[in-house]
């Protein structure tokens, strides 16, 4: 659990905003330095509204385009559950990995450490002149929170259902599991959508 949770103040973070509270509340009742969660507006969070030049400059496409690329082609329709998670989630995971490891260029008058990746400071707080502000949940409160959430762990962390997943995985094992890149993801969807509709 961080000291302080910063979000974007969308919809989507109720209930992370209101679980971080709760937790920080319980575990760290004198920290009163910084507040519990920093609600922004998304215009205000450069890193997070910078990630989509990031992505254009690592893939070579501009990925907010081609998803809604999707959507304006009438290719996918958001109504639909059928049409819910595209192929876009293997360029962002790779995206990730690179991001969390890319090396930040050297800085002498950077505040924040430069010259190393942002996963060897998160790894290694103290060799940058950090401390690990994380305060550890014992997995019994980590029950009880969940316990209060409407929907159970499995259900808000995957795309689809279950029975979905399945179906869309025998038709892409049907379709010779074609290789999937930002540039072909729509031509398979449209493929796999034929087969599952």
């Amino acid at each position: 659990m961080p000291i302080q949770l910063t979000v974007d103040g969308g919809t989507e973070t109720r209930y992370m905003t209101e679980l971080h509270e709760y937790l920080r509340a319980k575990y760290t009742p004198n920290t009163t330095d910084t507040p519990a969660v920093v609600a922004l507006k998304s215009t205000d969070n450069l890193p997070i509204e910078s990630v989509w030049n990031q992505l254009l400059q690592f893939t070579g496409h501009d990925l907010k385009a081609v998803i809604l690329e999707g959507r304006s082609s009438s290719i996918i329709n958001i109504g639909l559950e059928l049409h819910i998670g595209s192929g876009v989630k293997k360029a962002i995971d790779t995206f990730i990995t690179y991001w969390n490891t890319h090396k930040i260029r050297s800085q002498k008058e950077k505040w924040l450490p430069s010259g190393v990746s942002p996963k060897q400071v998160y790894e290694n707080p103290l060799n940058y002149g950090f401390k690990h502000a994380a305060k550890v949940v014992p997995q019994a409160v980590v029950q009880e929170l969940r316990a209060m959430l409407p929907k159970s762990h499995e259900e808000c962390m995957r795309w689809v259902s279950a029975e979905f997943d399945a179906q869309a995985s025998a038709v892409y094992e049907s379709l010779g599991r074609p290789t999937l890149s930002i540039t072909n993801g729509w031509d398979i969807f449209t493929q796999m959508l034929l087969e599952l509709q």
